[in-house]
């Protein structure tokens, strides 16, 4: 889960000596005074929790299951549904680091308990769905780091025929598909994408990126899930 991202992604350089410095905060929930404010920030957003399936092995959505079920994925695409929003705010008003040149540390603190969300530890808490080694990155994510997309197998594979990607302006490279262009399956893998791997508020299309998953996912070529999320969760930090 997820708080709804900010237009404006950029960070403000953060300072120990200006009115923050002196905001009362409960220390044994908040690291510091940035962090405590990043919580207020956070309060006024809306949190958007993963969706969770309940289908069965039959009927359209069978393979979709079968996925699901092959890659070990099924405590992703069933979490829990009873979701305290004070505390997903903890967790990522406390995940901030404490300076703006300073790396994230994949820890957090709810409730004065230190929490990870490291590729490692998320990989254990999904009951160890991918066996890579910790240091060996997956193809998936290899493929994202070199932007090496195949546009006609994307297509093939994911849109309804005679319907394409959505390029840029210039008609350089393609950026994303629309809901309604992919196939019916399709569509639900983008809803999966969206909700429990990528959380996005805007659902109607699809980026190159989650293509690129969703067709992973579908061809059964290798993700290691644990380190998407763990990299998703970074950005959103």
């Amino acid at each position: 889960m997820a708080p709804r991202k900010a237009v404006n992604k950029g960070k403000k350089k953060q300072t120990t000596g200006g009115s923050s410095s002196r905001v009362n905060f409960d220390a044994t929930r908040f690291l510091g005074p940035i962090q405590f404010a990043r919580f207020k920030d956070l309060e006024k957003r809306t949190i958007w929790g993963e969706n969770v399936y309940r289908l069965t092995s039959t009927g359209d959505f069978a393979r979709f299951v079968e996925i699901i079920e092959e890659r070990g994925w099924v405590d992703l695409a069933r979490p829990a549904d009873v979701i305290n929003f004070d505390l997903v705010r903890e967790f990522y008003a406390n995940a901030m680091p404490l300076d703006d040149e300073d790396p994230v540390t994949f820890k957090t603190m709810v409730r004065g308990r230190e929490i990870r969300f490291d590729r490692d530890t998320i990989n254990d808490f999904l009951g160890q769905p991918s066996q890579l080694p910790p240091d060996t990155y997956c193809a998936f994510t290899q493929s994202i780091a070199q932007g090496n997309w195949d546009i006609s197998a994307l297509t093939q594979s994911l849109l309804r025929p005679g319907h394409q990607l959505t390029w840029n302006t210039q008609k350089t490279y393609p950026v994303r598909a629309k809901k309604d262009d992919l196939t019916i399956h399709s569509q639900l893998l983008l809803h999966f994408t969206l909700h429990n791997v990528m959380p996005r508020s805007h659902t109607s299309d699809g980026t190159v990126k989650a293509l690129q998953f969703m067709y992973y996912m579908e061809n059964n070529l290798e993700i290691d899930i644990a380190r998407v999320i763990a990299s998703e969760l970074r950005e959103m930090v």
